[in-house]
């Protein structure tokens, strides 16, 4: 399996119950599986799988429970909120 290049899909502010502010991002990334070269499936037309993730600035992985709720799992649980309208 192959990874493509993240792309930034949506920047956003989010806030956890004490009113701390994050900034989370939102990436798409393109990835391929079988045999066949990137540039090669590109050529023929073919599609690879879409990942969207969102991470923290500071590169946590953050999990989207619901439109504009958000949980961060490390260190310890952290529970955000957005009402931003670019939140997904």
């Amino acid at each position: 399996m192959s990874f493509g290049t993240p792309e930034v899909l949506v920047r956003f502010s989010a806030k956890d119950r004490e009113g701390n502010e994050y900034l989370l991002t939102q990436y798409t990334m393109v990835t391929h599986s079988g045999t066949i070269s990137d540039s090669h499936q590109a050529d023929a037309g073919e599609q690879g799988n879409r990942v969207l993730y969102i991470v923290t600035e500071d590169r946590r992985l953050v999990l989207r429970t619901a439109k504009g709720k958000y949980k961060i799992s490390t260190p310890a649980e952290t529970l955000l909120f957005s009402d931003d309208p670019q939140a997904p």
